[in-house]
């Protein structure tokens, strides 16, 4: 009996540690991740900036490029490493999105949610995230990635001066 006792203690002991290295590895491969994102994300910016300075792109009446264009990048655009494999390479906000300065949806869910997300009327680009254990964790990542500081994946980032008070608006058209 003792010498079966050791060998399950050893076995334990083996494979906590190998649970453990696979954690470490696991980790090191998230952060590889996050920084090839940040580094993605810097220069898609940077070539937005260099395209708005140079004026040989058609611009927003704020300056911007109106649009992204991967052949900016000589047929090797920066990649998210967080998108899912076969998805569009980026989204430009509509209009009604211009004064947002994040995505309505930051999590590339599947296929069909492009990498990035671009804000011509800001010049803000942002990578999405993939989905995580946890909310939080998706969130942690998404503000390292895009050097921002939201509390929430789902809050909208709307400027105050536009929110529209509800119960004032209700009043208007109920009269």
């Amino acid at each position: 009996m003792g010498i079966l006792r050791m060998v399950m203690a050893l076995a334990m002991v083996v494979g906590g540690w190998r649970l453990y290295d696979w954690y470490q590895q696991q980790d090191k491969h998230q952060e590889t991740q996050i920084h090839a994102a940040q580094r993605a994300v810097d220069r898609v910016s940077q070539e937005v900036k260099y395209r708005a300075a140079m004026g040989k792109v058609e611009l927003t009446l704020r300056g911007w490029p109106m649009t992204l264009d991967p052949q900016w990048f000589k047929g090797n655009p920066p990649q998210n490493p967080f998108a899912a494999v076969g998805s569009a390479w980026a989204e430009v906000a509509p209009p009604e999105d211009c004064e947002l300065t994040d995505p309505p949806i930051r999590l590339a869910l599947d296929r069909s949610t492009p990498a990035f997300w671009y804000n011509p009327c800001k010049g803000i680009v942002r990578a999405r995230v993939s989905p995580t254990l946890s909310d939080e964790q998706a969130l942690e990542i998404y503000n390292r990635i895009n050097r921002t500081n939201l509390a929430s994946l789902f809050e909208q980032n709307v400027p105050e001066s536009l929110i529209v008070d509800e119960k004032a608006t209700a009043s208007v058209f109920a009269k």
